[in-house]
């Protein structure tokens, strides 16, 4: 059967390092801290008030304690977090290496922000957008007004995905 051999490869592509995974709409950052976790590479993106007040900060907390200081919101409590980040270590992917990303269990997650109703080219990098395998989102749509930029910001990622692919062949 198609679905789960494709099944099969998605979650090999977890585990091994290998899969680029673009989370819409992350929330807190549950299930893109847990995909890096497993071992995907994972940008987590939302409003840019829940990633500077949510999703970094418990990105932070699920990192390896190890290489460099790395500040989140907790800086008002007083409290930092040493993580193994992309400048302080070689294996961090390229494709996250624009972001400030840190290891995650057997993955690597970055943070930032991602508005639907404005262009992706203007707020990610072009490797960014031209290399994910894998769309996730889940509960994101609050609002159903909201629908249409989240299927615009899908269709967007698909058509730099289709470009790239001509690209290389």
């Amino acid at each position: 059967n198609d679905c789960e051999k494709r099944l099969a490869l998605y979650r090999r592509m977890m585990s091994d390092g290998s899969a680029n995974v673009l989370e819409l709409g992350s929330g807190v950052g549950v299930v893109g801290t847990t995909l890096a976790a497993v071992g995907a590479n994972v940008l987590l993106t939302d409003l840019p008030t829940l990633v500077d007040n949510a999703v970094w900060p418990n990105v932070l907390r699920n990192s390896k304690p190890v290489g460099k200081v790395i500040s989140s919101s907790d800086e008002r409590r007083g409290s930092t977090r040493t993580c193994t980040t992309c400048s302080s270590n070689d294996a961090c992917p390229p494709w996250l290496a624009e972001s400030e990303a840190v290891q995650v269990g057997k993955g690597w997650a970055a943070a930032t922000s991602l508005d639907w109703t404005k262009s992706i080219t203007a707020q990610l990098t072009k490797q960014q957008i031209d290399d994910v395998d894998i769309i996730v989102a889940s509960d994101c749509v609050w609002l159903v007004s909201m629908l249409d930029a989240l299927l615009d910001t899908v269709g967007a990622v698909f058509d730099a995905a289709v470009t790239s692919n001509m690209r290389r062949q």
